[in-house]
Parts: structure tokens; C-alpha cells; sequence
């Protein structure tokens, strides 16, 4: 047993040091690529990607996860696009608007970007990267669905001129990394809305029984319950 388990705890860490050293390895890559920065001018037409999935959630293969659901992928011309997951638009449920940044606006990694706003609720979401707005998807504000249509295509939220991506990228989870993160935070969605639901209810079941976990779980939990779960997870 003990065999087995130091085997576990050394094939976790080759992953975990695989995945930075991709991290690493690909910003310097992508600095030869892009050479000089070029600003935006027209707003990005960002065709969707095809996905895997972890537990009904999809994952792209191509992006960095933040450990609250922001995710950031490289682009030519040395920007980067940053949007939101699979996982938390499905948590949240329906959107009634989404509060922006304006081109200029400096982010902060680790601090708010952007917000989800459902009702009187309001979910912040930290920027993955630090560095400058360079461009707003200009659909999203009249049309916020677009996030949960297509989150990793046309439903985009912000280009960056990043300005510490040498620190940024290795603190984000990619590749396996980010499929064993995704399958911890499916758990905990699973655990705490059936641990906060009405067992009796469709919802608890289907909590209870492992299944799919359908589309706005947490809005019929009470405010209380629904900033508890947004304030939990991995720091």
C-alpha cells in the first residue's frame, strides 16, 4: 500500500511540474512568435473550440484556469483573451447582465475583472492575468447569453495587453492539472447543493445520484447559501 501511494504522489507531482513547465516553456514561445505587440483595432472574431468534457463540464485543452473560473489562452499579436467557465456559468444559472471594464481599465491578477449579475446577486471574477484592457467583447452587453452559449468562442470577455505573464501563468491550472481542479470543483457543486437543497426534490436526487448536473443548480438556493458557495473553493 505504501508502494502504491508514493507511485500516486510522485506521478501527481511530474504532472503538476509537466504542466508548469508548459506554462513557462510556451510564454517564452509565444514572446518569438508575436515579436512586437499589435494593438486591436477591430473587435476579435474568436471561432468555438472543441472542447473534452469532465463530469458535464467542458474543458478546452488550450486554456489556463483561474481557481475561480476565469479562464485566459495566448493570442498573436501578444494579447490575451480571458472569459469565464463552463462550470460557473452552469452553477449560477441564468444571467440578467454582465459588468464590464473599459478599455484602459488596469487588472490586477487575482482581483476582480469583471462581475455576473443574477437578480440582486453579483459574482465577481478575478482577473487570471494581470495587465491592460486593450478590448471588450462589445456583444455581451446586450446580449449576456452569449457567455453561456458559446464561453470559450464568441462569448469572450476581455483582450489584455498582459504585463506579468512570466508570474501570471504558472499560479493557473492547465492541461491535466486543470482536468483533476474541474473534477474537485464538481464534487464540491454536487456536495453543497445537496447538502442545501430539498432532498425531496429532483434536484437532491439528482445531486444524490451522481448525475448531470443541470443548468442553474445554485438559484434555488437562498442568497446566504448561493454567496457561501461563491466565496468556497480553492484559493
Amino acid at each position: 500500500m505504501q508502494s502504491l501511494l508514493e507511485r500516486m504522489a510522485l506521478t501527481e507531482g511530474i504532472s503538476y511540474l509537466v504542466s508548469i513547465g508548459f506554462a513557462v516553456s510556451f510564454v517564452g514561445f509565444w514572446r518569438y512568435l508575436t515579436g512586437r505587440e499589435v494593438p486591436a483595432t477591430v473587435p476579435a472574431r474568436v471561432p468555438d473550440v472543441v472542447p473534452y468534457m469532465v463530469q458535464g463540464f467542458a474543458l478546452p485543452a488550450n486554456v489556463f484556469c483561474h481557481p475561480r473560473h476565469a479562464w485566459a489562452t495566448l493570442e498573436a499579436g501578444g494579447l490575451v483573451r480571458i472569459g469565464v467557465d463552463d462550470f460557473l456559468h452552469t452553477a449560477i444559472g441564468h444571467l440578467d447582465a454582465i459588468s464590464l471594464p473599459r478599455p484602459g481599465d488596469p487588472l490586477v491578477a487575482g482581483r476582480p475583472a469583471f462581475s455576473l449579475i443574477q437578480g440582486q446577486r453579483s459574482a465577481d471574477v478575478p482577473a487570471p492575468v494581470s495587465g491592460v484592457v486593450a478590448e471588450v467583447n462589445p456583444v455581451l452587453a446586450g446580449r449576456p447569453s452569449l457567455l453561456k452559449e458559446h464561453p470559450f468562442g464568441a462569448g469572450w470577455v476581455v483582450r489584455v495587453r498582459p504585463t506579468a505573464l512570466g508570474e501570471d501563468l504558472p499560479r493557473l491550472h492547465v492541461a491535466e492539472r486543470a482536468r483533476a481542479w474541474l473534477e474537485r470543483e464538481a464534487t464540491r457543486l454536487r456536495e453543497f447543493v445537496f447538502a442545501n437543497a430539498d432532498h425531496g426534490g429532483a434536484l437532491g436526487h439528482t445531486m444524490a445520484d451522481g448525475g448531470d448536473i443541470s443548468d442553474g443548480p445554485l438559484e434555488s438556493l437562498d442568497d446566504a447559501a448561493w454567496h457561501a458557495f461563491m466565496a468556497g473553493g480553492e484559493a
